[in-house]
């Protein structure tokens, strides 16, 4: 004699769950586990139903790596080099502002001690903002003229995530996309000139 799963299922009864989820939870724990409450087929036990921690979305604004939060910040050429004023509503009703009267350097990354996520003992982590210096479309043009706005104007925010970012031996790492999709340069023997 041999044994066919059944297609039918058993009645689905939709149960409302209350979730409490501590301020600093670590990614990956558990926060609740119902038995009997899982997908049930005939002739067996329904199983249960682990709720656990997933840290983040890939809409979010900002990489999580531990309690500090990482996201670049886009500026465009003018502002690198005159200079900015720009703020944004960060994690609920908090407002971060960034002034700066020019970039320093491309890529310039700023922390803003305790602006990341509560971790234990209600300390907060770390924000890391990435400056990345949008450059303007030139197409076929010899020249470019650029405007100084005034630093007090507000600019809004372009944020975006940064790339995957890893904690290794007490540090934080960047993994850097751009790798992969650089031009090969070929250069000549004898003099080089870029």
């Amino acid at each position: 004699e041999k044994e066919q799963e059944s297609r039918e299922r058993c009645h689905e009864v939709p149960v409302e769950v209350t979730v409490r989820v501590s301020k600093g939870a670590k990614q990956g724990a558990s926060l609740k586990v119902l038995s009997n409450m899982g997908h049930q087929t005939p002739g067996k036990f329904p199983g249960k139903v682990n709720f656990k921690v997933q840290r983040g979305s890939k809409e979010d604004s900002y990489r999580i790596a531990e309690s500090d939060l990482h996201t670049v910040l886009h500026v465009s050429l003018e502002q690198a080099l005159f200079g900015f004023s720009i703020s944004w509503r960060h994690l609920g009703e908090e407002t971060v502002t960034i002034v700066k009267d020019r970039l320093e350097r491309p890529d310039e990354v700023l922390r803003l001690k305790g602006k990341g996520l509560v971790q234990s003992g209600n300390k907060r982590g770390d924000l890391y903002v990435r400056l990345a210096v949008d450059l303007p479309q030139v197409a076929g043009q010899k020249e470019l003229s650029l405007l100084a706005n005034n630093a007090e104007t507000q600019a809004e925010a372009k944020l975006e995530m940064e790339d995957e970012v890893r904690i290794e031996e007490g540090s934080a790492w960047r993994e850097w996309k751009e790798r992969s999709s650089a031009i090969t340069y070929k250069v000549s023997k004898g003099k080089t000139e870029l």
